[in-house]
Order: C-alpha cells, then structure tokens, then sequence
C-alpha cells in the first residue's frame, strides 16, 4: 500500500493536470457529466491532498467541508450532487493553479520594480500614495478573468 501512496504523490502532478485539462474543456463544450467526473476527482485529489497539507490548511479544510455539508444537508439536496458543487470552484483553482507562472513573469519583465517607482514617485503624503495604489490595483485587476 505504501508503494501505490508513494507513486500517487510522486505523480499527483498528473492528476491535477487531468483534472484542470477537464475543466478547460467543460468551459467550452459544457458536459454534465463530465463536470460530475471533475467534482468527483476533486474530491480525490483534496483526500490525497490532506495529507501534505499544514496544519492551517487542514484545519480550513475541515471547517469549509463541514460547513458545506452542513448547508447541503440544510438545503435538502442528496450527497450524490456534491461533485457537481465541488466542481463549480474549479475556475477559482485553476486561478490560483495559475498565479505561480504569471508572477514569474511579472519578476521576469521586472514589472514589481516599476510598479514600485511608479507608486513611490513624487509622493507628498499617504493619501496620493493611496489614490495611486487604488488606481494601480483597480488597473491590474482588469487583467485577472475569472470565469462564471
């Protein structure tokens, strides 16, 4: 058993890829069924998940997923349609997923550096430092596209 547990974390990598690949294409040719097979493998990789979690994480975990079946259970609705729910989220994970490569690019272009120039130059006092920082996060936010 130890054996398949470690072959599963050394190549997790695959099944988040299967599963974000999933979604991408849900997003196109919407499926039900397979937006089932996401929510389920969801499920899956946040069981598998668990164990390499923090201590933070897995306390978070418990509480949202209590929570969730507590408001399921409140709502009247059978635990067969959880991965449907489960798989709802997925365009807030695969930006999450995503944010690594794009602030690897944003060191790279050395945009962190100009942003700060641009933030500190010729500021008299902290309300123009806070005007420009709410122009400059409302700016940015235009490129961060998060589907329905």
């Amino acid at each position: 058993m130890s054996t398949f547990s470690s072959w599963v974390n050394s190549h997790l990598y695959i099944l988040y890829t299967l599963t974000f690949s999933f979604y991408i294409f849900t997003v196109f040719l919407p499926n039900e069924i397979i937006r089932y097979f996401i929510g389920v493998m969801a499920i899956i990789l946040v069981i598998i998940s668990f164990k390499g979690a923090s201590k933070l994480f897995k306390i978070l975990c418990i509480i949202f997923s209590f929570t969730g079946l507590l408001f399921l259970m409140n709502a009247g609705l059978s635990i067969v349609l959880l991965p449907l729910y489960m798989s709802s989220n997925m365009s807030l994970l695969a930006l999450l997923t995503v944010l690594p490569l794009m602030t690897s690019v944003v060191h790279a272009g050395r945009f962190d550096r100009r942003l700060n120039e641009l933030m500190k130059g010729k500021v008299d006092n902290l309300g123009n430092l806070y005007v420009r920082s709410s122009i400059t996060t409302y700016l940015l936010t235009g490129f961060i596209n998060i589907w329905p």
